[in-house]
């Protein structure tokens, strides 16, 4: 039996402990990845129109030509790859529809193979990724659609994968003028704006594009791989410095934001919650200090040391 406890503690028996937890620790995540074997993942890549594409197909289970459904073509942010979306699209297929997550053009497998010009570089694979996507997942059997050919593709994204997403439905309804159907029904951005996407076309004209889709943008102000306190700091300032009306403010907080704009804003605002001023941080602050020094006080005037008793002394008269 000691043999035996002393066989865990060496070398080997750590080593063999650790590859049983590697072994079982790929099984869950296989099974996870999976929806526990509900889904079925492999990797396709296909010829675009500006180089080949590379993604992973989230295929749920029952779907295929004979019972064709929506598809979800979902992107990274800049500097990612496909994996990133591994959340979503595994969400997304366990609840029934197919998922492609997408590796954008230079990004993971994918590759870019048309002439870049020099000064174009940067504004090349975002733009046109998931609009070349979604023309594929348009000609595939699997994809739904209704009587007037028109899919049921939706586009999203993350960051750049935002901006790719919002150029995607404006290049589809380019081509619907011509082509008389639409290849994508839907699309959200999330962390993007058009701060990007207007170097192609003009805002107004990227909102009037999407016509009756349903679109959405999450996070206008991208957040991404911030750290805490730099998070921390961008939502103090998207609130205004607005506090919760009972909530404690700590000496470090009111530091914070004594140099803020703690303006009235024009737009509604919750209740419970109202604008913070100086006045207020510096009342609270000075407040809990006189708590803190008066307790202290009294404190010392009260209790006796340790080993002494307490005793009253005279005043000299």
């Amino acid at each position: 039996m000691a043999q035996s406890r002393s066989f865990w503690k060496k070398p080997q028996g750590l080593l063999a402990i650790s590859l049983a937890l590697m072994i079982v620790g790929s099984f869950l995540a296989g099974m996870f990845h999976t929806s526990f074997y509900s889904v079925k993942v492999k990797e396709i890549s296909f010829d675009a129109d500006h180089g080949q594409l590379h993604g992973l197909l989230y295929m749920p289970e029952g779907a295929g030509p004979d019972n064709p459904r929506p598809v979800i073509v979902t992107t990274h942010g800049y500097l990612n790859s496909k994996e990133m979306q591994d959340a979503p699209a595994i969400e997304m297929s366990r609840r029934g529809y197919i998922v492609l997550a997408l590796d954008q053009y230079d990004h993971g497998d994918s590759r870019w193979t048309t002439d870049i010009p020099v000064d174009q570089m940067f504004s090349t694979f975002w733009i046109y990724s998931q609009f070349d996507a979604a023309k594929y997942i348009y000609d595939q059997p699997y994809t739904l659609k209704d009587e007037n050919g028109n899919a049921y593709v939706a586009v999203s994204g993350h960051s750049m994968g935002g901006f790719s997403s919002l150029l995607a439905m404006y290049f589809d309804e380019m081509n619907a003028l011509q082509a008389g159907h639409r290849m994508i029904h839907a699309g959200i951005a999330v962390g993007a704006d058009f701060s990007y996407a207007s170097a192609v076309a003009p805002q107004d004209q990227l909102q009037a594009a999407f016509g009756s889709r349903t679109v959405g943008v999450i996070g206008g102000n991208t957040m991404n791989f911030s750290s805490t306190n730099q998070t921390r700091r961008k939502l103090r300032r998207s609130w205004k410095c607005r506090e919760p009306l009972r909530a404690r403010i700590s000496s470090r907080r009111c530091r914070a934001n004594r140099f803020s704009a703690c303006r009235r804003i024009s737009r509604p605002r919750p209740a419970s919650f109202i604008p913070c001023s100086r006045a207020t941080f510096w009342w609270r602050r000075r407040r809990s200090g006189l708590r803190r020094r008066a307790s202290a006080s009294f404190s010392r005037r009260i209790r006796p040391t340790r080993g002494t008793t307490s005793r009253r002394r005279s005043r000299p008269t």
